[in-house]
């Protein structure tokens, strides 16, 4: 690495952008829109629940259930819009724009498709679904009619993340935040109109509530589809014969191993918890309370991943691999950096920040702690997004997750276990084990980035 190319705002630094016919990208051109999207992303969620708190925790308790397997799902149709990303970027980046046209109105059919299968799936067996769950008998008619209607009619949720996703390969990381402003709108008056303002609705304001945000999903998945026909014409969703079996199994061929190393991370966070219910409830609300303050440490890293992912995959279509690896070392060091600003900054307002949460002095001494082993962590999940979403754009998909699964489980849990536990330090021991598990993954998949074999990973290479 040379000390010029760590010049992150010089214009004769060729590490700073790659030039597309739609003009230059750079790494926060690309990370800004990126990292506002997955807040309002984020936020439309807790908008439900903050509305519905309102009139009955019975209510937040229902849909919070719900929505655990709601985001398990909308997970899954993540899956498609990765493999969509990194195949229509690296046909782009060969300079292949028919093909690049064909995986995007491939990856919209596809979502339709898998998001109607398990909409009608779940309609029919959403109540033995939450029953699994453990809700109480007395919340169950609440949680079931929540996940029929948010999932039943997810295919527009699926339809729509494709669709912000294929806008991002192109490019335009502007439209998916305009569309996410406007869906967060619709759902927050919607909700407020449903809980408030209307008492003679023929429904339960929980079906209220699922039928506001599935409007909300509806109005932006068709906004969405619009503006991407009107940006990039070329895309043709009337062209039935664009779903080719070879681009779908590209699509999937990056997808899978990725958002089975997501499942399988959520999974292992679902675990410690668990773990956690042995140290009391203590330690169990400090988890959740800092886990929901340092989350956003967690969004500026994953949306610095992506950016500079969809840079590498336009180079690697180009084979321009000695760029690609020269731009993620050097965005490696700016991605830690960040972090290690972010991180820091929350870790010296950890008592302000957990304050809003709880007065409780056992609670705050112990998140402030956890806070400053916290800073570790965050480092640790920089260099892993960096890479693993690099490795993922340049074709190398398995490493990266069959790296997760190990570390997670074998580091992550085991060692929460002994450390918090067996060894008594609690939810330190916990934050400890993280730290562990994040660092070595990250290091690990450091290695991975240096040896070059992602390299053959590319797959322009097999492609018809």
């Amino acid at each position: 690495m040379k000390l010029k190319d760590l010049n992150i705002f010089s214009k004769k630094n060729e590490l700073n952008m790659i030039v597309t016919e739609k003009g230059k990208l750079t790494l926060f051109t690309l990370f800004i829109p990126i990292l506002i999207e997955m807040l309002l992303k984020n936020l439309m969620g807790t908008v439900s629940v903050f509305i519905m708190s309102r009139i009955s925790d019975d209510a937040v308790a229902s849909i919070g259930v719900a929505s655990q397997v709601l985001t398990m799902f909308v997970q899954f149709y993540t899956v498609i819009g990765i493999g969509a990303t990194v195949v229509i970027n690296q046909n782009l980046g060969a300079k292949r724009r028919k093909r690049a046209s064909e995986t995007a109105e491939a990856a919209i059919y596809l979502s339709f498709f898998i998001g109607s299968l398990i909409g009608i799936l779940i309609t029919i067996f959403a109540e033995p679904v939450i029953r699994i769950m453990q809700l109480e008998e007395r919340l169950i008619p609440d949680a079931v009619i929540y996940l029929q209607i948010t999932v039943g009619l997810s295919a527009f949720q699926a339809v729509m993340s494709s669709a912000m996703a294929i806008s991002r390969a192109y490019g335009n990381t502007v439209y998916p935040v305009i569309v996410s402003l406007i869906m967060n709108a619709f759902n927050a008056v919607g909700s407020y109109f449903v809980v408030f303002c209307s008492s003679n609705l023929p429904l339960s304001k929980v079906a209220g509530i699922a039928i506001v945000r599935i409007i909300s999903e509806m109005i932006a998945c068709l906004l969405m589809l619009v503006l991407l026909k009107r940006a990039f014409p070329q895309i043709c969703l009337k062209n039935i014969r664009s779903f080719k079996l070879q681009i779908v199994k590209d699509i999937l061929q990056i997808g899978i191993p990725n958002g089975i190393m997501t499942i399988s991370y959520s999974t292992s966070q679902t675990v410690s918890t668990a773990i956690l219910t042995a140290l009391g409830t203590v330690a169990v609300s400090a988890k959740i309370y800092v886990t929901n303050i340092v989350l956003y440490s967690y969004l500026v890293s994953s949306s610095l991943g992506q950016a500079n992912a969809l840079m590498v995959g336009r180079l690697v279509g180009q084979q321009e691999y000695e760029k690609a690896y020269r731009m993620t070392m050097r965005n490696l060091f700016v991605t830690l950096f960040i972090n290690a600003v972010f991180a820091s900054s929350l870790a010296m307002m950890r008592l302000t920040l957990l304050g809003f949460f709880t007065e409780d002095a056992k609670i705050l001494g112990l998140g402030a702690g956890v806070m400053i082993i916290d800073i570790f962590v965050e480092l640790g999940r920089g260099a892993n997004n960096t890479f693993e979403n690099a490795l993922t754009a340049s074709g190398d998909t398995r490493f990266p997750m069959i790296i997760s699964i190990c570390s997670t489980w074998g580091i992550s849990i085991i060692f929460s276990y002994v450390l918090g536990v067996k060894l008594g330090l609690g939810l330190r021991g916990c934050w400890i084990a993280f730290a562990l598990d994040e660092i070595l993954r990250g290091f690990i998949q450091m290695e991975r980035w240096k040896s070059g074999i992602w390299k053959r990973k590319s797959l322009i290479k097999s492609s018809n």
